[in-house]
């Protein structure tokens, strides 16, 4: 069974802000699937865009991304976008 979508796979990996995620995201079809890494595999559909505040370079460990959200009322270095 098909689907609606062409699948191709690309991997754009750098620190980037709004405006160079949009400009990467111009260049594809307006009608393409988005996708995020799956929990322990795979890959999922993103499902959700949000603001939050972040505090950056927490975790040293390998496994855990460098950066933290902030909870509630902890102090915070910036806001991000969050996609889920």
């Amino acid at each position: 069974m098909g689907n609606e979508y062409d699948c191709e796979i690309l991997s754009i990996h750098v620190d980037m802000n709004v405006k160079q995620l949009i400009e990467k995201l111009s260049a594809y079809d307006p009608e393409m699937m988005v996708i995020r890494s799956g929990y322990e595999g795979g890959v999922t559909e993103v499902t959700e865009i949000d603001k939050r505040k972040i505090k950056l370079n927490v975790n040293h460990e390998w496994w855990y991304g460098k950066h933290e959200v902030a909870i509630g009322s902890d102090p915070f270095d910036c806001e991000a976008i969050y996609i889920v």
